[in-house]
């Protein structure tokens, strides 16, 4: 009978931990980009395909893609967390494929902003590591190139907003 007792018991707990697997936030862990940088956070929830969390230094919210963490940091994820309930939405808007090639066209254009800045940021240290006189004039010319790219994709973005208006 007591073996009974203890059988039942086990059973119920391993019911109950995998209905609250998950459920033990907030989650402190530290995340790595796939491109090496890390970061202590607090781990809040996830999506499908994206994660949200809390930087601990500041507690600056921030939300990334599963895909651009490390394999280890993904590990993590989904360790401590089941996928979100989505929330049901009443009625799911009529995409219509001209309205998806816009949507493309303006997102493909904010992503290409992005990187510009990212590897204008990135051109600034690498301004201040130069050595030689030779190899500041070399960045100083990169950066004034990727300025002149970051002002034609942002005339881009206005010219196309201007025609949407229309």
């Amino acid at each position: 009978m007591k073996s009974f007792l203890f059988l039942i018991f086990i059973l119920a707990s391993g019911v109950w931990c995998y209905k609250n697997y998950g459920q033990n936030q907030p989650v402190h862990a530290t995340l790595s980009h796939t491109d090496g940088r890390s970061m202590e956070v607090v781990l809040l929830s996830r999506e499908q395909s994206q994660v949200t969390f809390k930087r601990q230094s500041d507690g600056k919210p921030f939300s990334c893609e599963l895909g651009d963490l490390s394999l280890l940091s993904k590990c993590k994820v989904y360790w401590y967390f089941k996928v979100s309930k989505v929330s049901k939405v009443s009625k799911v808007p009529t995409i219509t494929p001209q309205a998806r090639v816009k949507d493309l066209h303006i997102s493909g254009m904010n992503k290409t902003l992005v990187d510009l800045h990212e590897e204008l940021r990135l051109l600034d240290y690498r301004h201040a590591a130069a050595e030689t006189r030779a190899q500041e004039r070399t960045v100083a010319n990169d950066i004034e190139a990727i300025q002149l790219k970051i002002k034609k994709v942002e005339l881009k973005q206005a010219e196309h907003q201007s025609f949407l208006e229309r």
